[in-house]
């Protein structure tokens, strides 16, 4: 068959504008949506726009809808499911709006670092690890537990969420993990370290550079080096230390860092004190005075930017409060009222709320944090039977707590304007009485 020129004319003129598209149907008109994707760890983000067009997202950069819109059409973007392997909670930016001739390119979608809680069953002699559900506060499993010495009383872990302690106090030693930062599953990391005198609390400095504990039998703070070079976080003893004298029956212990500079602090339970230590270039702890605080005070906080410190006094059911200038404590008013024996004190990261857990009120009482440290009462919630630990996770939005005699973990919702707990879920069953409970992020 031969063509005329006309219908020759016509066909050129029909496969010009196709050649030129690359041989295909013409797009000009519609643009696409992309979301530009940043801190994704887990599994099962799925996105949509518009309410469909589904998007499973598994890796950070930017990823774009199949479905192309037209010139003047509204975008919505949404998340259809967060990240729950392990469960991060992911938020978007310029979700919204519509498309004005050209392609949707700044959507962004920031994911926040997997969060994981630690807790130690004393009991069982057992750490047990879970993935803290993203957006909802729920704890599941992320793995077989993992084995310590005897009795372990406390964990520890430092701000990489790279290595990790347990203090065994029947054993009077130190379990030291490495923690993988995607699951937050812990894998043992030596032989553990021995030789302490009935054991009582356990930090890790802000620097992550060493680990200090309190030993209630000889009435010392012992003092370790953290080796990150072999990144195995094994412990050496400081020499720089040795063993630094405290008060009496030295029961818990906290560190800060306050414009570059680190301080530690030791509640004394029969002196009623909280001892101020000024952390050398070495490690070494050097005192930098005493303050007086209400009968038997058991537990001791910082808040993040290092000003402010309070200490739970168990007998008085109450909570001192101090400034701090250079490691040194003045007290601020009087000790606020809280449960019946308060023993475990946590701070929310925005330095705003305080939250005490009361073991023999089976309560945990909200404060929140003045500008001048002052203490206000929240009022008080719930928990389980002889509530022992509590923690807030590093996003500020829930707390939990160790109830020992129950052997479960209450999980609560902070309130962000006021600081205030709710029930966010049912208790958590956990390991034999467990002791102690954290929060990090990886």
């Amino acid at each position: 068959m031969k063509l005329s020129v006309k219908n020759f004319l016509v066909v050129l003129a029909c496969c010009v504008p196709l050649l030129l598209a690359g041989c295909k149907k013409s797009s000009s008109s519609n643009y696409n949506v992309s979301v530009t994707v940043s801190g994704l760890v887990g599994t099962g983000l799925v996105l949509q726009n518009n309410g469909g067009n589904n998007l499973s997202v598994g890796t950070n950069g930017v990823v774009t809808f199949t479905n192309e819109l037209a010139n003047g059409a509204a975008y919505a973007v949404t998340i259809l499911k967060q990240p729950a392997t392990p469960a991060q909670v992911c938020s978007l930016s310029n979700a919204g709006g519509v498309v004005t001739s050209a392609n949707v390119t700044t959507v962004t979608l920031v994911c926040l670092p997997p969060e994981f809680a630690y807790v130690t069953n004393t009991g069982s002699n057992s750490i047990a690890i879970y993935n803290v559900g993203g957006g909802t506060g729920a704890l599941t499993s992320a793995g077989a537990t993992t084995a310590t010495g005897n009795a372990p009383i406390a964990f520890a872990i430092d701000s990489t969420g790279r290595y990790a302690y347990a203090l065994n106090s029947a054993d009077n030693s130190i379990s030291t993990y490495l923690a993988n930062s995607t699951t937050g599953l812990l894998l043992s990391a030596g032989s553990a370290v021995t030789g302490l005198s009935t054991p009582t609390a356990i930090t890790v400095d802000p620097s992550s550079k060493y680990v200090y504990v309190t030993n209630s039998g000889n009435k010392t703070v012992a003092g370790y080096t953290i080796n990150t070079t072999s990144t195995t976080g094994a412990l050496a003893t400081l020499t720089s230390i040795g063993s630094t004298p405290t008060g009496n029956a030295p029961t818990s212990i906290a560190a800060a860092s306050v414009s570059g500079a680190e301080y530690v602090y030791v509640t004394n339970a029969t002196d009623n004190s909280v001892q101020a230590f000024t952390v050398g270039s070495s490690g070494g702890l050097t005192n930098s005075g005493l303050a007086n605080t209400g009968n038997n005070p058991v537990a001791v906080v910082a808040t993040p930017n290092g000003k402010f410190v309070y200490v739970a006094n168990k007998t008085d059911g109450t909570v001192s409060a101090f400034a701090t200038s250079a490691g040194t404590l003045t007290a601020i008013a009087t000790p606020a009222a809280s449960g019946a024996a308060p023993v475990s004190i946590a701070v929310a990261p925005s330095g705003n709320f305080l939250y005490v857990a009361n073991s023999g009120a089976n309560t945990v009482t909200a404060f929140s944090i003045g500008a001048n440290g002052a203490l206000t009462n929240l009022g008080s919630i719930a928990a389980g039977s002889n509530p022992v630990s509590v923690s807030v996770d590093p996003s500020g939005a829930f707390a939990y707590v160790s109830n020992k005699a129950d052997s479960t973990i209450s999980t609560y919702s902070i309130n962000a304007t006021t600081g205030v707990l709710s029930v966010a879920l049912l208790p958590t069953a956990v390991g034999t009485s467990p002791a102690s409970v954290i929060t990090v992020a990886k």
